[in-house]
């Protein structure tokens, strides 16, 4: 419940940053990038600050917290700021590539040279998070990646319920198939559920049409 708790804060924090302050902002810095980036982590700061003041509110539930990824697009570039260990992936031309980088001590381990990718995989330590929202910490180190899209890309955003069951190689073979953003969202929590499924699963999939809004669709599956 305390998680639940907390990324329902995250949400409603991050959607109100974003349609109120954050198109008044980037015109108000002539489209400065390095602005926005700032101002991206701000987002998530307020977010931070929110749920750690839920947690206190909810009787002193201190390790309350959730993990956020965001996709914030401003034709033709792409913002992800992130903090946890969901996910974005950047679909390009058949090739997918992970765009955010997993705050886990397994990851951390694996960056330093002291694990390598197949020992990270199965550390007890590759769920085990460094930064993420709220979760008993008052520190919060956001992440903010920056691309710039082309037609016809796709965007995934995952929680771990699907990127622990489905690999990257998988994920794209889904999307390599002729398909709507709705029926491979589908799709991927369908086989993420057949390969062990044991935790909640939340997936964006969103097409990107030229300078039009991207077509995006969310499938959640809760585990009961």
């Amino acid at each position: 419940l305390g998680g639940e708790k907390a990324s329902g804060v995250a949400v409603r924090t991050i959607v109100d940053y974003s349609l109120n302050m954050l198109p008044w902002f980037f015109r108000s810095q002539d489209g400065d990038e390095a602005f926005l980036e700032e101002d991206l982590k701000t987002a998530l700061e307020e977010c931070q600050r929110r749920v750690v003041a839920a947690s206190d509110e909810g009787g002193g539930r201190r390790k309350m917290g959730t993990t956020l990824t965001m996709a914030y697009v401003l034709w033709p570039r792409l913002y992800v700021v992130h903090a946890g260990d969901s996910r974005c992936y950047l679909f390009r031309g058949g090739q997918i590539h992970q765009v955010t980088r997993d705050h886990t001590v397994a990851q951390r381990m694996l960056d330093q040279g002291l694990m390598t990718s197949e020992q990270a995989e199965r550390s007890r330590w590759s769920h085990v998070l460094w930064n993420c929202i709220g979760g008993g910490s008052d520190d919060l180190s956001p992440d903010v990646y920056k691309a710039t899209l082309e037609a016809d890309d796709e965007l995934v955003l995952c929680t771990d319920g699907l990127s622990k069951y489905l690999d990257s190689a998988t994920i794209a073979d889904v999307l390599r198939k002729p398909a709507t953003a709705e029926s491979a969202a589908t799709q991927l929590v369908e086989l993420a559920n057949a390969a062990g499924g044991g935790d909640n699963i939340t997936v964006i999939v969103a097409k990107i049409h030229g300078e039009a809004s991207p077509k995006a669709v969310t499938k959640d599956y809760v585990q009961s």
